[in-house]
């Protein structure tokens, strides 16, 4: 299934990150993280840990294991 993640809103980005953090789809993480990081105009490192740290705030420990695996890549 192909997705047009440029329209989709913002709230459903940051929930299709937690979905692609829940099945370990790193590929659709990591398109998520640059849509994030052009829309808000910060680097991809930076967006990678707002997302971290939203993760931990949340105590949602998929998304935030996904961040981690991300920020190994970058």
């Amino acid at each position: 299934m192909r997705i047009n993640i440029k329209a989709l809103p913002k709230e459903k980005l940051l929930h299709l990150f937690d979905v692609a953090a829940r099945s370990k789809n790193e590929v659709l993480a990591g398109r998520v993280v640059n849509e994030l990081a052009d829309r808000n105009h910060i680097s991809i490192e930076d967006q990678i840990r707002k997302l971290g740290q939203k993760a931990s705030d949340e105590k949602n420990l998929a998304s935030f294991q996904m961040a981690s695996k991300l920020w190994e890549v970058v």
